[in-house]
């Protein structure tokens, strides 16, 4: 075996195959150009396969796929030896690729066999695309449903509320001099009355989101500016500093990012450290696809325990004692990012400050749609 190994190359036992029988040019000529045609389709199969599976993640069965690649590659090298033996006639390396070939062609056999039940449950593209159909009708149903409870329901529970604000006032102004026990109850019930009003503003505000479908370019830097002077008290109180890089413009609503820059910007300088005056930074990075935002501060920092829950809908990681807020805003922003086709995530280390980091997409693949005059490249 190691003999016939290290003469594998060697063309002295054979004739090259122009001397074997009576070939004619063209009739040689008609095997050495089919084959070599052979070998340059069979190595373009798997080039295409492999490209596909390097783009492509999802493709199903990817090392069937792998295994079917060799297969093909293999088979075409096989033609290329046969051309070449015209030449020199290396069969010894032939026989044994037509070995190596036989031993993958079975491989992928069996392992094309336990798939075929598999194979045969996948649904067509058209069943698929029915199926998506049928699911987003349901989706949009479903959460316009969820949009008008909300709505009624907040609309709903405003009367009672004004009902009871209304009766401690007259409480208060029928017995001026009201001390004691009673005077703390009503204390208690003006401080739940106007934080169950909050609650419910920022419920009706969640419900909102979203239901304008048209894209506009959006100036994401006057976005900025705007809110700076939106919170310039809050800023000023604080004394923060917020640093705004250079913004693009992107498609979007700018109702929706306003209120996204604006929850970031009030986070960072609510949650401030008692050591530094908050420092807020704003930076955009371009991708092939997206901008990529971050609002980074120097604040109190958050637990990597808690990234996730930051951003549901009233949680709170403090008591509203020690800060102020519903647990709404986090919520509203990855609303915000979500149906801007982005995704936003939290990176900080407690005690040293929090980054925000949301995508905007140059494209949205979703529902919503661009202006006409957007549309037009204008």
């Amino acid at each position: 075996m190691l003999d016939f190994l290290r003469r594998l190359f060697d063309t002295d036992d054979f004739p090259a195959r122009w001397y074997c029988g009576n070939w004619t040019g063209p009739h040689g000529w008609l095997h050495i150009f089919s084959d070599l045609a052979i070998f340059a389709a069979y190595m373009s199969i798997p080039i295409v396969l492999l490209t596909l599976l390097r783009k492509r993640q999802d493709v199903p069965f990817p090392k069937t796929i792998w295994l079917f690649s060799l297969f093909i590659a293999s088979c075409g090298t096989g033609h290329l030896l046969e051309a070449i033996i015209f030449w020199q006639p290396i069969y010894r390396a032939a026989g044994v690729l037509k070995l190596v070939t036989a031993s993958v062609s079975w491989a992928t056999v069996i392992a094309l066999v336990p798939l075929l039940p598999k194979a045969l449950r996948m649904r067509s593209p058209e069943a698929l695309e029915k199926e998506v159909e049928r699911r987003t009708r349901d989706l949009q149903r479903s959460n316009r449903e969820l949009e008008q409870f909300a709505y009624l329901a907040s609309h709903d529970l405003q009367a009672p509320l004004r009902t009871i604000a209304n009766a401690s006032a007259m409480l208060k102004t029928s017995s001026p001099d009201m001390d004691g026990p009673s005077a703390k109850a009503l204390e208690f019930m003006d401080g739940a009355v106007s934080r169950m009003q909050v609650l419910i503003t920022d419920l009706l505000e969640h419900s909102r989101i979203g239901r304008d479908p048209k894209f506009e370019p959006v100036d994401l830097k006057a976005i900025a500016k705007q809110v700076l002077v939106d919170l310039a008290a809050e800023i000023e109180s604080a004394d923060a500093t917020v640093d705004v890089g250079e913004l693009p413009t992107v498609p979007g609503r700018a109702t929706e990012l306003g209120l996204l820059f604006q929850n970031l910007v009030s986070n960072a300088i609510k949650f401030r450290a008692e050591d530094a005056p908050p420092r807020v930074v704003i930076r955009a990075e371009e991708t092939e696809t997206a901008w990529a935002i971050s609002v980074s501060d120097n604040g109190i920092g958050i637990e990597e325990q808690y990234f996730e829950r930051i951003f549901q809908i009233f949680q709170r990681l403090h008591t509203a004692s020690e800060y102020e807020g519903t647990g709404v805003g986090l919520a509203h922003c990855r609303k915000i990012v979500e149906l801007h086709d982005g995704a936003i995530e939290v990176e900080s280390t407690p005690g040293e400050g929090t980054t925000f980091r949301f995508t905007l997409s140059k494209q949205p693949m979703g529902k919503a749609t661009m202006s006409a005059n957007e549309g037009a490249g204008e």
